[in-house]
């Protein structure tokens, strides 16, 4: 009796448990990480990002490529902190909550979404801040332009992506992230 007691708390408590990583977000009524494991993960990731990033700048791959210089790594760091945080929590994500239910992986899809985006935002500001008057005014009118052609290659993706299956969204918005970081 008590095994069969123990085995019902487990179970509940595992169900339980998964049910809280995805939430219907009360502002745009999508489906995402809940709030409370969202904190949870990206404070238990922050010392892996940094031990990832830490890695990344002693093994000198950077000095192969576009940076010239130790103060250009600020600049260049960034973006890679940024990219390298958001897939420590998706692997972390998978890996804490036992993600495998087509909710949990949509609502992990749609918080990768919506954190590329604003990756993208945050770095068109950027780009924007530092440019001089003319080319910055080219850039608006580029992105302008990039904007309409994102909006059909997104609609184009996800109509190629959806099957009718339940996880055909997932595979969409992996092509749909991809796209937006190679943007940025």
């Amino acid at each position: 009796m008590r095994n069969l007691l123990a085995l019902l708390i487990s179970f509940f408590s595992f169900h339980i448990s998964a049910q809280e990583f995805a939430v219907v977000d009360p502002k745009t009524s999508e489906l995402t990480v809940n709030p409370i494991v969202e904190k949870a993960l990206l404070s238990k990731i922050d010392s892996h990002v940094k031990q990832k990033v830490e890695k990344i700048i002693k093994s000198g791959i950077l000095d192969n490529e576009h940076i010239t210089s130790l103060t250009d790594y600020s600049k260049d760091l960034e973006f890679i902190t940024d990219t390298i945080r958001l897939n420590t929590f998706v692997e972390h994500a998978y890996k804490d909550y036992s993600i495998g239910s087509t909710i949990d992986m949509n609502a992990l899809s749609s918080y990768t979404s919506t954190y590329t985006e604003k990756l993208l935002d945050k770095y068109y500001l950027k780009a924007q801040g530092v440019l001089k008057p003319k080319p910055k005014n080219e850039l608006i009118e580029l992105q302008q332009l990039w904007n309409d052609f994102k909006d059909k290659q997104l609609l184009m993706l996800a109509q190629l992506n959806n099957n009718g299956g339940t996880i055909s969204y997932i595979y969409g918005e992996q092509w749909r992230n991809q796209f937006l970081l190679d943007r940025i």
